[in-house]
């Protein structure tokens, strides 16, 4: 680690190069599986921590991301006051009753009890945070760090995530940034007016079902970049509903071409 780091300082080589010569693993985001999810991650822009939380989430379960329930760890994403003192970044907070508000325990044995708006404003779910959000953190021994080819992961950036690692057990995960097309944060906005689009017809769905950009890119990985018709989907694609009369979940979706996607625009 404090030869990595040296490097890392030094800035005589691109940051992937001083990784890739340190031995530093590299894996594809679709191929990360159920114990990949377990462990911590890092990410460079927002984008992806909300594309790795989601692909998380999906695997260890429980209640959907902007809902809360008994036990479960939230770590604060942005500082403010609330009933019983401060939220503040990079704490983490156990959730100890919900309701209007939440009753949050602190590390020091302190309460905060946010309303659940402030909640989810203020803290999110502790798989993956940005490299800002892990200063004086420490992140164990096995630690996944997403967009290590970003313009974002620079050296100084780099060598503040991987020494909040107490190993080199480290993993860089590769992005297909364009795959299809479509970057993640277009993607992101793309499914935020479906959604949106699905709230005005009066659908209703359960949250952990509706679909994500993990989803659409482990289909798109699934079907080989290929639609049913076997067009390539390497320069666009689109998420066409099934039954046009439910809203945007997975059951319900797959991923098509253009041309497919139009025919089945005309369904009643």
């Amino acid at each position: 680690m404090e030869a990595l780091c040296a490097d890392l300082r030094a800035e005589d080589s691109p940051v992937p190069i001083i990784l890739q010569n340190h031995g530093l693993r590299v894996v594809d985001f679709a191929d990360l599986g159920e114990e990949a999810a377990g462990s911590k991650h890092v990410a460079a822009l927002k984008v992806t921590c909300g594309l790795v939380n989601a692909w998380a989430h999906g695997l260890v379960g429980g209640t959907a991301l902007e809902e809360y329930a008994e036990g479960q760890e939230l770590l604060g994403r942005k500082g403010g006051r609330v009933q019983g003192g401060r939220i503040s970044p990079n704490e983490l907070y156990t959730v100890v009753r919900v309701g209007d508000r939440l009753v949050l325990a602190t590390q020091d044995g302190g309460v905060r009890s946010p309303t659940l708006a402030q909640a989810r404003a203020m803290l999110g779910r502790p798989y993956c945070a940005t490299g800002h959000a892990t200063q004086g953190l420490s992140l164990g021994d096995r630690l996944f760090i997403h967009d290590f080819d970003s313009f974002m992961a620079d050296h100084r950036w780099m060598r503040t995530v991987v020494s909040r690692c107490s190993t080199l057990d480290i993993t860089l995960v590769r992005h297909r940034r364009a795959a299809g097309g479509i970057a993640p944060h277009h993607l992101a906005r793309r499914i935020a007016l479906h959604r949106g689009s699905d709230t005005t017809r009066g659908f209703h769905w359960d949250e952990a079902d509706y679909v994500t950009p993990a989803w659409a890119y482990q289909e798109l990985e699934g079907q080989r970049h290929r639609c049913a018709c076997q067009a390539d989907l390497s320069e666009d694609w689109s998420i066409d509903r099934i039954t046009n009369q439910r809203p945007h979940t997975v059951g319900n979706c797959r991923i098509v071409c253009r041309a497919c996607q139009h025919a089945s625009g005309h369904r009643l």
